[in-house]
């Protein structure tokens, strides 16, 4: 198991955006179903994008001790 640390921004402006968005779920919800830990501050819009992915991976696996991933 590693402990990956992913730090995103993107100005919400940029037409780009949305996709952004998008590739950060997807990356979360593959680091989770690989069985890493994500380390995230939660500071900026993405980085609780991939929390909020995260957690709704977790959930889904089943695995009650979230706050440990």
């Amino acid at each position: 198991m590693l402990k990956i640390l992913v730090a995103a921004g993107v100005d919400a402006d940029d037409p780009k955006a949305d996709s952004v968005r998008s590739f950060c779920r997807a990356l979360a919800e593959k680091l989770i179903a690989q069985g890493h830990v994500l380390l995230n501050g939660c500071q900026t819009e993405l980085d609780k994008v991939l929390a909020e992915a995260a957690y709704n991976k977790l959930l889904a696996l089943g695995v009650t001790d979230v706050d440990s991933r």
